[in-house]
């Protein structure tokens, strides 16, 4: 990718495969209604969304880490799987990575899905910490 390519609206960017959600952004909530709580990096989850809705690409991929209910470890991506079917606007395919343990395995995790799909090219959506 080249530096003019992130630099651009995403509203701009060519539709490609799919849109790649990077997890960080949300966790586990008891309170609220949706089940999760966003944090200081929560817009991804939202320009995620809007670029599935912009018909950026079909195809939205959710990764994340996990969390502890008892003795149990989650997936963060799910928490978002019933949030992003509600908006009405659904991606098709949903893939929602199992749990990394940090954006280097989370991007590895990516590369077999993309490598397996036979994508080339997807949009990646993150904080600008990670560029």
């Amino acid at each position: 990718m080249s530096v003019a390519d992130w630099r651009t609206s995403p509203s701009q960017r060519p539709p490609r495969a799919a849109v790649v959600l990077l997890g960080g952004g949300h966790g586990p909530s008891a309170y609220d209604p949706n089940r999760f709580d966003v944090n200081d990096a929560g817009d991804r989850i939202l320009t995620a969304q809007e670029l599935i809705r912009q018909g950026k690409a079909k195809t939205l991929v959710v990764g994340g880490g996990g969390y502890m209910v008892g003795d149990e470890v989650h997936s963060d991506g799910e928490l978002l799987v019933k949030w992003i079917w509600n908006w009405k606007v659904p991606p098709r395919p949903l893939f929602v990575l199992t749990i990394s343990r940090d954006t280097h395995d989370e991007a590895q995790k990516v590369r077999a899905l993309a490598t397996e799909q036979r994508w080339k090219r997807v949009i990646l959506v993150t904080s600008a910490e990670h560029m």
